[in-house]
């Protein structure tokens, strides 16, 4: 959970500035974050400590998150990275607040 908040605290002090280079990275990060929070989640859910709504967020997030990030790598990809970002502050939250 440290991991998960330190990396969200990164990627937003990091986009302040970016050249694409940067932005790239910085998504590639995103995406490693998300998919590290995903596996907690998945744990999570299989141990029973999330509620049925838990779930249907974790689902929603997965649904919007993973393509972004199984995707072809975008040439400006701030947007997605914010994106990402915010379902990361979605899971960290919740997984926070366990059954």
């Amino acid at each position: 959970m440290k991991i998960i908040l330190a990396s969200i605290l990164a990627l937003a002090l990091g986009a302040c500035a970016t050249t694409t280079p940067q932005a790239q990275t910085q998504y590639v990060q995103a995406c490693a974050a998300y998919g590290a929070a995903l596996t907690t989640a998945a744990t999570l859910r299989k141990d029973g400590k999330l509620t049925p709504a838990q779930i249907a967020q974790v689902s929603l997030v997965d649904q919007q998150i993973t393509p972004i990030c199984t995707g072809p790598l975008p040439a400006n990809p701030t947007a997605q990275t914010q994106q990402i970002t915010a379902a990361l502050t979605t899971l960290a939250i919740m997984q926070g607040v366990k059954k």
